[in-house]
């Protein structure tokens, strides 16, 4: 009776595994799939879940700022060219 029970009890850990690790893949697949034009160049973490991303469409980045109860618009992110100098301005 007891071999009965414990096999019972094995054969639903081993289905709920696999049912969780195909939910996984599904899910990470639907994200991957990149059919859009937007993706995420970068996330930082802040913590308490809250992140900062850099969203990028064709070639323009935003700098967004999301938290649980919002997604912020935070700035629009220029590219810099490298071969300028920053302070070149500052040196009059």
């Amino acid at each position: 009776m007891w071999v009965r029970v414990v096999s019972f009890l094995g054969l639903l850990a081993a289905c709920a595994y696999f049912i969780t690790q195909y939910n996984r893949k599904k899910q990470f697949r639907s994200f991957s799939q990149n059919k859009g034009k937007i993706l995420i160049a970068d996330t930082c973490p802040l913590g308490n879940r809250q992140y900062l991303v850099v969203a990028q469409y064709g070639n323009e980045k935003h700098l967004l700022g999301v938290n649980p109860n919002a997604i912020s618009h935070l700035s629009k992110i220029e590219e810099v060219d490298p071969n300028t100098d920053i302070h070149s301005s500052d040196k009059k």
